[in-house]
């Protein structure tokens, strides 16, 4: 039997970095051809708002979104997947095996109530060994996976410090994200990360930046909850558009009009509308970024780009 899937995109978005900031995300679970019963709930304003708990049963789609007033982009994106992996986590709700004093796993059984009135085992349809759930996360951001399955390990270790003996940027979020993770990874489900590059035409990773967009604009998209049957976007595996990615990666000629300039000081990622400004901040800064850009996207991917 096929093992059951979560999909999962993510995306977080600053205006200044730091300034005001959102984050998006999609769940998704089941194929799009079920129809089961929306659960209506109220939109997310922050990663820990609150969560919600819906049947693992049928076919459904969730979209999460929030924001703050000042912010990172890398704290927003920390900030989608904590909030993503959260709901994945409650929607089945599963404990960890229980192991007896001769050894054993007891496997413990959860049932509730379907949409449609059924009782439904949880463990044996949406978990346990022989039908593990696997949640494939989309995330457009390798500072948050190379951090969660590289660097948090030895951050943890070394008590929140880095290789270079400082203290951990974001230790919050990062502690949040990792007991979100370890309490998934001890139910039994397998959690894939794979990056999914930003602006490259893939349609979850359009949506779930159009809702971090928005929430960092202050003018929040309406959230879709519902059956995944009537949900416009196409969640299927995509390589994204090969022109887009081919423009992403090509260098414009540097001798071309600039949008702007933009730079990296300290963590903190600026605009320039002149060359004069960009160079009196970046001039003599050790670790210091700067860069031409020629447009609004050409901006956020450069800022992708050197967040990671």
């Amino acid at each position: 039997m096929k093992k059951p899937t979560i999909i999962i995109y993510t995306d977080g978005s600053s205006r200044g970095n730091p300034g005001p900031g959102g984050w998006g995300a999609i769940i998704a679970w089941g194929d799009d051809k079920s129809k089961v019963e929306s659960v209506k709930h109220a939109p997310l304003e922050t990663a820990r708002a609150r969560s919600v708990s819906p049947s693992l049963m049928g076919s459904k789609v969730i979209e999460l979104g929030g924001g703050e007033k000042h912010t990172t982009n890398n704290r927003m994106e920390l900030a989608a997947a904590i909030a993503a992996l959260g709901v994945a986590r409650d929607l089945a709700r599963l404990p960890p095996p229980k192991v007896t004093q001769a050894g054993h796993k007891e496997t413990p059984s959860i049932s509730l109530v379907s949409p449609h009135g059924t009782l439904v085992n949880l463990r044996s349809s949406f978990g346990g060994q022989d039908n593990a759930t696997t949640i494939d996360m989309r995330v457009d951001s390798r500072y948050v996976i190379n951090g969660i399955t590289k660097w948090v390990y030895a951050w943890q270790k070394n008590g929140w410090m880095n290789s270079k003996k400082e203290e951990v940027l974001n230790r919050d979020l990062w502690e949040e994200l990792a007991g979100v993770v370890s309490d998934i990874q001890l139910s039994g489900t397998t959690i894939a990360w794979n990056y999914t590059p930003g602006h490259a035409g893939i349609p979850g990773n359009d949506r779930a930046d159009e809702i971090a967009t928005t929430f960092a604009d202050g003018k929040p998209t309406k959230l879709f909850d519902g059956a995944r049957s009537l949900y416009s976007v196409d969640l299927g595996i995509h390589t994204g558009d090969a022109k887009k990615i081919a423009a992403k990666k090509s260098k414009p000629k540097s001798s071309a009009k600039a949008y702007s300039y933009v730079s990296l000081v300290a963590e903190k990622f600026m605009k320039h509308a002149t060359w004069a400004e960009c160079e009196k901040r970046v001039k003599g800064v050790t670790g210091a970024k700067f860069k031409k850009a020629f447009s609004a996207d050409d901006e956020r991917s450069i800022e992708k780009e050197w967040r990671g």
